[in-house]
């Protein structure tokens, strides 16, 4: 698997100039396609969904990055049902920090 990031390349990329918001590219070649699905949660977790759960915990909670995360702030997430999905959340090393 290849992923390239592309600034801009996110919502609101193609409306205003100087969004600092990025987005990825991903190519994968031809596998078993429960791995290529597990790599892919597992990009997108780490690099996506991590990075704005931990921007919405400092932005509107007050939360210092390092410092442990108070149990309201706590959270479980799966978007499609994917059981790839769910198998990268479960890992103790995909955490915002």
């Amino acid at each position: 698997m290849y992923a390239v990031t592309l600034q801009g390349f996110c919502i609101g990329g193609t409306q205003q100039q100087g969004v600092e918001g990025v987005g990825y590219v991903v190519f994968m070649r031809l596998g078993s396609p429960n791995a290529i699905k597990l790599i892919a949660a597992h990009l997108v977790s780490l690099n996506v969904l991590m990075p704005f759960i931990a921007w919405v915990r400092r932005t509107f909670f007050g939360w210092v990055p390092g410092t442990p995360v108070p149990a309201r702030l706590r959270a479980a997430v799966w978007l499609d049902g994917e059981m790839s999905q769910l198998a990268v959340m479960m890992e103790e090393n995909v955490r915002p920090s």
